[in-house]
């Protein structure tokens, strides 16, 4: 039982860090304390005035809603940005009651326009998170105005609810709770600085035990740690492109260091005690932020190790230094912030609009057999489900996750209903929490955000005297219903297949390696005006996009106890590290390299990269022979010249991009999700 009990209090340990490090700089933290404290006090300036029946019940529903979304969906950095979007949605919210109240006594008439406003909303989507966020404002409010059949008298008591709301959340957000550019910059990074320490301490206790879950546990805090810096480079380039570019290369530089002092702690080889109390002490360093270099009275053992934990510590430094140089370019992005979201702008989905607007009218026929004043709800679930939707396996999985948190929210919102019943104060209490932890868990988890919202409804509901249970099991109907349409437009209506899916983002990595490769090989060549740090992050994007594009495929593995869990792409990753590996070798451009034969030998392998991802189909006979190498970093490998790390390196390549092409030429890209091992 002590075992037991002790394995169960680190397993909760485990969670609560991970949880904490989803949210590096704790930026998801603050939006959900903005998000809670808007809908607060914006409830707070109208629930009186409806007590008093002083304003119709569509007027303080607007304002309230309005103030959810606008203060938790826009995601700019900058506070022009953000305030545009806020700007954006409002106008976007003005217009939907408008014409709602107008066609309230039309109901043909006002389906029918939530429909074109559902299609708009979709076909738009590409367009960016600001059309998404409009988007999703305008077909809610829809709903919110029909359902609550607002009447074109009540106009002039809705609409001026629209600017108060818009009012607290400005306020709220770049007052009471701001997030400036430059502090939340540091914040995120000290954060990776943590999770740094934390892998430095992962992998000491991988080489102890050398177990299966300790490595798997390494690959996942990795993992974190490449999501991390990508959030503060997004960050920090929608902000000031030049200093987003200047950050990009040094938290490159760390996030390399990193894997090269694991590989090094994961060697055969014991650790003497010099090296493990320096590794030691380095841990203890991130963890605390500190900004000098590495000073020890145990000196700096000349040993592969030794000079892998002092890269590390070097890194760390040039990651702090060069944030403290572009601090007075952030400072300035102050009030005014960057200009907007550039880019050129992507034509509208279409295909996914004729999905999602004929879901949503099945779902409409469906949603009026089980209620005819609720059927919005299963509308909103087809809607929801398409939103963000790549393929008929996203769809499928985001249907099955968006009832299986109605169905886990339907018990968990009766008992928290008639275990508060009576109570309005504990009621009002739990209906923040639960604000609170549906803005903070909406980006990364839909089961969690459905499971808070049919908690929040079934609170509401209590306060206003209505019996939960009813409620909300027609919830679960009327979402089981829009899931259920979803899924069949999805699998029957032009189809877009997964696999398809699959193949298409992962054909695009392949090409980004290659992009990588050719700027290397400029770079290695003399071409000091080649940079590879833009292809790299924009590789390892588009890596996580395929984990994305994977998941569906994936997600039985999570009901089925007797399955095998597929490979975790060792294959891709191998290749992404050494390419990565390559075009850092190439920013520091070595002397000894010679350069008339290494930016030769890149570009080979970036055409082999090339052919295999438009799949040309085999590589010719005269191809370079692939060499067997093993896809683990030894010891060995860390501290060596630089040239001769650049000759490992295409080694690797040459060996990676062999097995790449014998297994995915063959079985396609429905190989990662195989039974064996790519």
């Amino acid at each position: 039982m002590t075992i037991s009990t002790r394995d169960a209090r680190a397993a909760l340990a485990r969670s609560w860090s991970e949880l904490l490090a989803s949210d590096p700089g704790g930026l998801r933290f603050r939006s959900a304390c903005r998000t809670t404290l808007c809908v607060a006090v914006t409830a707070l300036v109208f629930v009186p005035f409806l007590v008093a029946h002083e304003l119709p019940v569509a007027a303080p529903a607007v304002a309230v809603v309005l103030a959810l979304m606008s203060a938790s969906l826009p995601r700019e950095p900058a506070p022009r940005q953000r305030l545009a979007t806020i700007l954006a949605m409002a106008a976007a919210a003005a217009a939907t009651t408008v014409l709602g109240a107008l066609l309230a006594a039309q109901p043909l008439l006002g389906q029918a326009a939530f429909l074109a406003i559902l299609f708009g909303a979709i076909a738009l989507q590409s367009w960016g998170p600001r059309a998404v966020a409009v988007g999703l404002t305008a077909v809610v409010n829809t709903y919110l105005v029909l359902f609550l059949r607002a009447e074109p008298g009540h106009l002039l008591a809705i609409l001026p609810a629209v600017p108060v709301a818009v009012a607290i959340v400005a306020v709220v957000s770049f007052v009471v709770v701001p997030e400036r550019p430059l502090a939340a910059a540091r914040r995120v990074v000290r954060a990776v600085e943590r999770q740094g320490a934390r892998l430095v301490h992962a992998s000491l206790s991988a080489a102890r035990d050398r177990g299966t879950p300790s490595r798997l546990r390494l690959r996942r805090l990795f993992g974190v740690l490449n999501e991390s810096i990508l959030m503060v480079e997004d960050h920090i380039a929608a902000v000031d492109a030049e200093a987003g570019e200047a950050l990009s290369l040094a938290l490159l530089r760390f996030e390399l260091a990193l894997i090269s002092l694991s590989a090094g702690l994961m060697a055969a080889q014991p650790m003497s005690r010099r090296e493990a109390a320096l590794t030691r002490l380095l841990a203890l360093r991130l963890a605390a932020g500190r900004r000098t270099q590495l000073r020890t009275p145990l000196g700096r053992p000349e040993t592969p190790l030794g000079t892998a934990v002092t890269d590390v510590d070097d890194a760390a430094l040039g990651v702090a230094r060069t944030l403290e140089a572009v601090s007075g370019r952030l400072a300035r992005k102050g009030p005014a912030g960057a200009a907007g979201p550039g880019g050129a702008r992507q034509p509208p989905a279409w295909r996914p609009a004729i999905r999602a607007v004929t879901a949503a009218f099945l779902s409409m026929v469906g949603g009026h057999l089980a209620s005819p004043d609720r059927w919005f709800w299963a509308v909103l679930t087809a809607y929801l489900v398409f939103l963000g939707a790549r393929s008929s396996g996203d769809t499928i999985h985001k249907g099955a996750e968006r009832v299986g948190g109605t169905l886990v929210g339907l018990v968990a919102g009766v008992v928290v209903s008639v275990a508060l019943a009576g109570h309005p104060v504990l009621e009002v209490s739990a209906l923040l929490v639960c604000i609170f932890a549906l803005a903070y868990v909406f980006a990364i988890s839909q089961v969690l955000a459905i499971f808070c919202v049919t908690i929040i409804l079934g609170l509401v509901y209590s306060l206003l005297g209505t019996p939960a249970e009813t409620i909300l099991v027609l919830r679960l109907e009327e979402t089981a219903i829009g899931a259920a349409a979803a899924v069949l437009v999805s699998l029957y209506v032009l189809p877009a297949p997964t696999h398809a899916h699959v193949h298409r983002v992962g054909g695009d990595l392949v090409s980004a390696l290659a992009r990588v490769l050719r700027v290397s090989a400029r770079r290695l060549a003399g071409d000091a005006a080649a940079t590879p740090v833009a292809e790299i992050r924009r590789a390892d994007r588009l890596l996580r996009d395929l984990r994305a594009a994977l998941r569906p495929l994936r997600a039985h593995h999570a009901f089925v106890w007797w399955a095998r869990r597929p490979s975790e792409l060792p294959a891709i990753l191998a290749c992404v590290f050494w390419v990565r590996v390559l075009a850092m070798i190439s920013v520091a451009d070595p002397a000894e390299v010679d350069r008339s034969l290494v930016p030769a030998k890149v570009d080979a392998l970036a055409d082999r990269l090339e052919a295999f991802a438009s799949a040309r189909g085999p590589e010719p006979e005269s191809a370079p022979a692939r060499r067997n190498v093993p896809l683990e970093i030894g010891v060995a490998h860390i501290g060596r010249a630089r040239a001769v790390l650049l000759d490992l390196a295409i080694a690797n390549l040459e060996g990676i991009v062999g097995l790449m092409r014998d297994r995915l030429h063959h079985d396609g890209w429905g190989a990662l999700v195989s039974r064996r091992p790519l």
